[in-house]
């Protein structure tokens, strides 16, 4: 081992084998089309909002219609018909959280956050909020958190439906990182995604995410863990907040859902900034992510993203779409500066596409994002090993992109199945 560090970053690629094909393309399918999943999530922030108007019966009237909701997600939804980025909950999700912010706004001028005031431009008499007519204005703040908890909803579901899997996946990852372990002094795990399973998988082995026993994130706990840390870059279904707005890592996953909403309608979650309410504190997505970094955990986890990704010896890509350029960012630093460092990129690459990279094709939108991050770090070097390519993609699974860096193209399942070996790492290094 001798000291040797090796920092993991997780996508969607990363859990969809293990749980029943929760993707990208399905949450956005739910998001759009599964109107009683709506209903029911928006039935919790009412019924904690009636309650909370029964104790204090003065509180400000902040009622959202969910017809009104569902109607502006549907304008939202035509709005990107076409788009290149349809497809995607981030999306729909990033243009919602402006249009409530609009939503939101009381009168021209005020000072209600920057986003409020350019409905103001075009229509100085904010005439679009009066089409919304059955919800208060001050309603619409809870918009971008019903939005997230309808993907929260999603995750759950399918994690929830993968039980009969459950115990084999998790078996799969803690005799992968077992391995790690072995070979690796220092492993530092990344995860963009929501849902349990990296938790669970890990959880006997002694990994710190930075979350006191029963209590909220201690940044200080997080940073003097050196060894082996786990951290949530994007937020988790397990993150709730406390009365003051801390972030709680909650083992019942289903009661953390009915803590964020309760949170929301008590005003105990949301980041208020000079652009306006931020929504991105418990579950972080959209194209503003960046803006969730500014509070903790997050900001203690891309402060250790960014070190460990610079010094670590191996760095390994697991079913990462490489769509955050915040993260991005990092990642081409890391390759310039420590060029020698072994990378090892996991994903499900067809056939057709690696032809696509080799003849010169425009690669398919996944290998074209992976290959802009190399190309900007190794150049020429990129493709003078790609005629071996196909032939070691097609025999071994795995195959050299540069000369420190492996494609594994069989999928995340079947990487934890062979394990980071020293072969591997070592055509890699």
């Amino acid at each position: 081992m001798s000291g040797r560090k090796i920092t993991f970053l997780f996508g969607a690629g990363a859990s969809v084998p293990f749980l029943r094909g929760l993707s990208t393309p399905l949450i956005t399918a739910a998001y759009l089309h599964d109107n009683q999943r709506w209903r029911d999530v928006w039935s919790l922030f009412n019924k904690w909002r009636k309650r909370r108007d029964r104790a204090s019966p003065a509180h400000v009237l902040d009622h959202l219609n969910i017809k009104e909701i569902l109607r502006l997600r549907d304008d939202i939804g035509s709005l990107l018909a076409g788009n290149r980025q349809a497809g995607n909950f981030e999306a729909h999700i990033h243009l919602l959280d402006k249009a409530t912010a609009h939503l939101q706004a009381h009168r021209p001028g005020e000072d209600f956050g920057l986003d409020s005031l350019l409905c103001t431009l075009s229509d100085p008499k904010c005439r679009w909020q009066r089409t919304f007519k059955r919800s208060n204005r001050d309603g619409w703040r809870y918009g971008p958190f019903l939005a997230r908890e309808i993907v929260c909803s999603v995750v759950l579901e399918h994690w929830i439906a993968s039980e009969p899997e459950r115990a084999s996946a998790i078996k799969l990852h803690q005799d992968f990182f077992d391995g790690v372990l072995g070979m690796f002094e220092h492993v530092h795990l990344y995860s963009l995604n929501y849902d349990p399973l990296l938790y669970e998988a890990v959880k006997e082995m002694q990994f710190s995410s930075g979350f006191r026993v029963a209590g909220a994130f201690d940044e200080q706990r997080f940073s003097v863990v050196d060894s082996r840390t786990l951290a949530f870059v994007h937020g988790h279904v397990g993150f709730a907040p406390d009365t003051t707005g801390n972030t709680l890592f909650h083992l019942d996953w289903m009661d953390a859902q009915r803590l964020r909403i309760k949170a929301a309608v008590d005003g105990h979650v949301g980041n208020w900034t000079s652009k306006g309410l931020d929504a991105n504190t418990m579950i972080v997505t959209g194209f503003d992510k960046i803006h969730g970094f500014a509070r903790d955990p997050y900001s203690s986890y891309l402060h250790s993203f960014a070190l460990d990704v610079l010094d670590c010896d191996c760095l390994v890509l697991v079913g990462v779409s490489l769509g955050d350029d915040h993260l991005n960012a990092f990642l081409r630093n890391s390759l310039r500066k420590g060029r020698e460092k072994a990378m090892v990129v996991v994903d499900l690459v067809q056939p057709d596409e690696v032809e696509e990279l080799l003849s010169s094709v425009a690669p398919t939108e996944k290998m074209a994002t992976i290959l802009s991050v190399l190309r900007d770090t190794f150049g020429p070097d990129l493709e003078k090993h790609w005629q071996q390519l196909a032939g070691d993609l097609g025999t071994m699974g795995y195959g050299r992109l540069s000369h420190n860096t492996m494609l594994f193209s069989r999928g995340t399942e079947e990487f934890y199945k062979h394990g980071l070996t020293d072969d591997l790492l070592g055509q890699a290094a």
